[in-house]
């Protein structure tokens, strides 16, 4: 398993000062934020995806995804997840997928295997009938695994609560009714122990079909996302990257710190202190 950090805690600063702190911590490899300051794709021309490239490059800093779960207002939308893939409207619908096709392009000009994003909201999606909300959902994933497919890029769905797709089951059925192994999973250890589920059970049913993981700490089912090591959430990190590493997984497993803008390179610090030992121990 590869260690990572995600830009996402460093939302108050470019992103070239972003990835020269996390490759400086030791971090194997990063996960941009389709946002801006980050890695918005409008803001990419040619010149800057090339030089982006090369810094990542020199940093010797794996991108292993650009992550566009909610970028609602830098794409002009002031409700979470909208555009979303399941919109009532078929033009709001069509809308998500041209954007998120434009993550998959600044992904394969970065070198990034792969791109994350998120389902959407019910009730920000204009209260469609939540089997229409499925169905709007499979087909729009369908068409992003043939894009992503030509573009040697794969397509993370990350559970998210409150979105269609929240729970593990709700996980294992959109891998089977989607059927692709260009679409897959970031799997986010607090998103499920916020829902309540089984951690254990979950990574065992769905460990074939996980692109990336998101770890951070959670304090029972309140969803704030916490620096590992500190002691202040109810996560056993440990044996969740214990099962991890019994399951076969050997991905990528990303510090998701976005409620740690107010001093990330502490967050990135500690993250790295608390849990590098545990990796080389379990590698």
């Amino acid at each position: 398993m590869k260690l990572c950090f995600n830009t996402s805690a460093y939302g108050r600063h470019p992103l070239d000062y972003a990835l020269k702190q996390i490759a400086g911590f030791g971090f194997w490899g990063v996960e941009m934020m389709a946002e801006r300051p980050h890695a918005f794709p409008a803001d990419f021309d040619a010149a800057r995806r090339a030089e982006t490239r090369k810094l990542l490059e020199d940093l010797k800093l794996h991108p292993i995804s650009i992550l566009s779960s909610d970028c609602h207002r830098d794409w002009g939308y002031d409700k979470m997840f909208e555009p979303s893939y399941i919109n009532k409207d078929a033009s709001i619908r069509a809308k998500r997928v041209e954007l998120t096709k434009e993550v998959i392009d600044l992904a394969a000009d970065l070198g990034c295997p792969c791109v994350q994003t998120g389902a959407g909201i019910i009730a920000n999606g204009g209260f469609p009938l939540p089997r229409d909300a499925w169905n709007y959902l499979v087909a729009c994933m369908e068409e992003l695994a043939d894009y992503g497919k030509s573009k040697n890029v794969r397509v993370s769905m990350e559970a998210e609560p409150s979105t269609v797709v929240e729970t593990t089951i709700d996980m294992a059925r959109l891998m089977k009714d989607v059927n692709s192994e260009w679409i897959g999973l970031t799997y986010d250890v607090g998103h499920v122990a916020v829902l309540g589920d089984d951690l254990i059970k979950s990574i065992d049913l769905l460990h074939e079909h996980i692109f990336n993981v998101h770890i951070e700490d959670i304090c029972g089912r309140t969803h704030l996302h916490l620096i590992p090591g500190e002691g202040l959430g109810t996560l056993n990190l440990r044996r969740l990257l214990e099962e991890f590493k019994y399951v076969g997984y050997q991905g990528t497993v990303t510090c998701d710190l976005y409620s740690q803008v107010e001093d990330p390179n502490y967050a990135a610090q500690r993250s790295y202190a608390y849990l590098a030992p545990i990796f080389e121990e379990l590698n």
